[in-house]
């Protein structure tokens, strides 16, 4: 009984914690994150040219004016635009400054083109989002609510970064925060920019990682992405002949970047089914086991007059009773494993009663099938047959 017990305590906290690590794994695939992650192609930009960093970024995003103009002319195409970082690949570029109050702060920055924010169908909550005017380029910036948050701001509009080394510029709209991280983090402060020589000469530390140089991000209608890709494809081979056309689709990087916990969640759904099995097995021979010793004793309750549904419930009631502690014990067990593993995550479900509902019920009905077979075997045994060498 006690390993009977056991087993099922195993297989209670599989089933439950798979059923939760899948639900986890489904609030991270479909979260809103604050910009639309469908249909994106990103293409990253090779720039050769240039002194420093800021002078490639410039000059990727020089580059990347020839294919704005070629595939904004394909109907099948909603919106082109460039940004030095994509999402899903961390490491963007981060800003350590001194703000005027002497204190050391840091943000991350984003590079972009006048076409980013609508093109990622980012909300604007607070003034507007950037044209192509040479007057945005050379002194505007666009922060999101974490940073007017941060740094306690009321109205951001028409403010500057607190550091007194910034050249001139002044924020002109704020976005509402977006995951461009791993949802294991909080949104933490961003500031857009056009020209990232704005900044520049108040920086004091930077960090960078991953690739920092532009990359081209081209929207496809949904009906027509094959289409998207060839005429992408086409274009580059046309301005970049000599270089290999690669890309990746930003859904598909987010997604990449839950593939820890998604083969986690496989190995524990094969564990599952062999605790299942393996309980199974035991609950099966211990019935069997059971039923003998008790042939007689049930022949008896028959003469006697007992039905076959009294005496199903008789031989089942002790089985449903070790089920139900095996509940009892496995029940906090995966409530505290469950929650330690969810404490990785800022943005995570809560664990419910739900699923140790559905969980309970899922055994219960195991077991009752596991030793039904017995249990209707010696129920339905005649008491001639059982009693007659006595």
């Amino acid at each position: 009984n006690s390993l009977v017990a056991l087993q099922f305590v195993l297989t209670t906290f599989l089933i439950s914690t798979t059923l939760l690590m899948q639900k986890q794994l489904n609030f991270l695939q479909n979260k809103n994150l604050g910009f639309d992650k469908s249909r994106v192609l990103v293409a990253q930009l090779n720039v050769n040219q240039g002194d420093g960093l800021m002078d490639r970024i410039n000059n990727g995003f020089e580059k990347a004016t020839l294919f704005k103009s070629e595939l904004q002319k394909e109907p099948t195409i909603e919106h082109v635009a460039v940004a030095n970082h994509t999402f899903g690949t961390g490491g963007w570029t981060n800003i350590g400054f001194t703000d005027t109050n002497d204190k050391y702060r840091t943000f991350d920055m984003l590079v972009v083109d006048e076409s980013y924010v609508p093109a990622m169908k980012m909300e604007v909550v607070a003034g507007r989002s950037f044209n192509d005017s040479p007057a945005d380029k050379r002194r505007s910036v666009i922060v999101n609510e974490a940073f007017v948050e941060s740094f306690g701001w009321a109205d951001a509009i028409g403010k500057q970064l607190p550091g007194s080394n910034f050249g001139d510029h002044e924020v002109i709209g704020v976005v509402s925060n977006f995951n461009y991280n791993s949802l294991h983090g909080a949104v933490t402060p961003l500031v857009m920019v056009m020209d990232p020589m704005v900044l520049a000469s108040g920086i004091e530390n930077i960090g960078i990682g991953s690739n920092p140089l532009p990359k081209l991000m081209v929207r496809a209608d949904g009906n027509h992405i094959p289409d998207v890709i060839e005429k992408v494809e086409s274009v580059w081979t046309k301005i970049n002949p000599d270089e290999e056309f690669q890309y990746t689709f930003v859904d598909q990087t987010l997604a990449s970047q839950y593939r820890q916990e998604q083969n986690l969640g496989t190995v524990v759904s094969i564990a599952t089914g062999l605790a299942i099995l393996i309980g199974c097995m035991g609950l099966f021979a211990l019935a069997s086991l059971n039923m003998q010793n008790r042939t007689k004793e049930i022949s008896i309750r028959k003469v006697l007059g007992a039905s076959e549904r009294k005496l199903l419930l008789l031989l089942s009631k002790e089985y449903l009773q070790l089920i139900g502690i095996s509940l009892l014990v496995s029940i906090p067990i995966t409530v505290y494993i469950i929650n330690d593993w969810l404490s990785s995550f800022a943005y995570r479900i809560s664990v419910g009663v739900t699923t140790f509902i559905f969980t309970a019920g899922l055994i219960v009905i195991i077991a009752c099938l596991t030793i039904a077979y017995h249990a209707l075997k010696t129920a339905r045994q005649q008491p001639a047959e059982t009693l007659k060498c006595e």
